[in-house]
């Protein structure tokens, strides 16, 4: 395991997704640390749930006939992902035909989820004053960090302080 231990992704649609489907999904392929947990960023804050990874599968095909067979598996991972697969097909949350990456997390109601104080507020600013997104592709966190749940992500590690907008010396 690597000292890692969170990945804070881009949630735009993913954040509703976890709610309704406790999964993510993502493309086919992208490269994650070893991580044991998920955080969400989306609407310029990290969201309070941070849910345990369960299991996490790349290429799974979004297909009834996937689906069926991954139901009809022996293995408890795959047919959890076939009732996934099939719940998304039928909600029309994820396109048929397609392979996703996915990751089965635990819901919002679990107990091994954790939940933070209150969401991160995004702190970020460019060189002019402007907002900035504080991901977008992934970050990485120490879970401690996270947890110690500062009120900005100008308070996390390695985050971007914010830049005063009238001393545009500052920034680099």
């Amino acid at each position: 395991m690597s000292s890692d231990e969170v990945v804070v992704v881009p949630a735009r649609w993913g954040y509703p997704l976890y709610h309704a489907h406790a999964a993510y999904v993502c493309q086919p392929g992208r490269t994650f640390r070893d991580v044991t947990h998920i955080a969400f960023y989306t609407g310029n804050e990290i969201k309070r749930e941070v849910p345990r990874i369960l299991a996490r599968q790349d290429h799974v095909l979004f297909t009834r006939r996937n689906a069926d067979r991954l139901q009809d598996s022996s293995s408890p991972v795959e047919v959890q992902l076939g009732h996934l697969v099939e719940a998304m097909i039928r909600a029309a949350d994820i396109p048929e035909d397609t392979a996703e990456q996915v990751f089965l997390l635990t819901p919002h109601s679990d107990e091994r989820t954790l939940i933070l104080a209150a969401p991160i507020a995004n702190a970020s600013t460019g060189r002019h004053g402007q907002r900035i997104a504080w991901t977008q592709n992934q970050r990485y966190l120490l879970l401690t960090d996270l947890l110690a749940a500062p009120a900005t992500t100008a308070g996390l590690p390695g985050s971007l302080a914010p830049r005063p907008a009238d001393k545009p010396w500052l920034a680099r």
